[in-house]
């Protein structure tokens, strides 16, 4: 990003924000399309807490990457085994946030 020495920080900040609120729309339509359906479904068969949520995280970020590096994205040379762990860390911070603001249970609670 190319801009006058006098004007860097606001394109900076400019830059940011543009990132960040498309960032932000992709987490929440990801969050409604995908987290909440699986947490739903997770729910009804009593399944749905902090662990199996995560566990579920993980193997959606392990196909999402698979197929970003089947299409060549982000770069055609990118491999999955650099790309991996990156997604799945961030994919797993966000899906705690979804865990905890949804309120989920750490554990199953057993009937007695």
């Amino acid at each position: 990003m190319e801009s006058p020495t006098e004007n860097y920080w606001s394109a900076q900040v400019k830059h940011f924000f543009r990132h960040a609120c498309a960032l932000g729309v992709r987490l929440l339509v990801g969050a409604a399309v995908i987290g909440a359906p699986i947490a739903m479904a997770l729910s009804r068969r009593g399944l749905a807490t902090v662990p199996s949520v995560l566990g579920v995280s993980v193997v959606i970020s392990l196909l999402f990457t698979g197929l970003l590096v089947l299409l060549g994205a982000p770069s055609p040379s990118a491999r999955f085994v650099q790309m991996a762990p990156e997604f799945v860390g961030i994919h797993l911070v966000l899906s705690l946030g979804f865990c905890i603001g949804a309120g989920l249970q750490w554990r199953i609670r057993q009937r007695v």
